[in-house]
């Protein structure tokens, strides 16, 4: 990548939904091609994170780890509960 292309690499922008919003490499996409791609993301971690749970061994996945995982998610939860509202709340 070119020192003189560093910040086009990935633009992001507030249009409507079908309108191009991100430019990855040249290549622009609309916001509903962005939602697809997390999306499809998001669902093969899920598939590559319940493979893997079936061959961890049987003392791993005990009370104490899934309260560690509890806890981790209710603390991912709440900040991103408090980024939407500062997001709304600054529109």
């Amino acid at each position: 990548m070119a020192a003189d292309h560093a910040g086009d690499w990935v633009r992001i922008s507030a249009e409507p939904m079908l309108s191009p919003v991100f430019s990855v490499a040249g290549r622009s996409g609309s916001r509903a091609d962005l939602c697809v791609a997390v999306f499809a993301c998001l669902v093969a971690a899920t598939l590559v994170s319940m493979a893997l749970r079936a061959r961890l061994p049987e003392h791993h996945p005990d009370a104490a780890s899934k309260d560690v995982i509890r806890l981790a998610t209710a603390i991912v939860g709440a900040l991103s509960a408090l980024a939407r509202g500062l997001l709304i709340a600054s529109t």
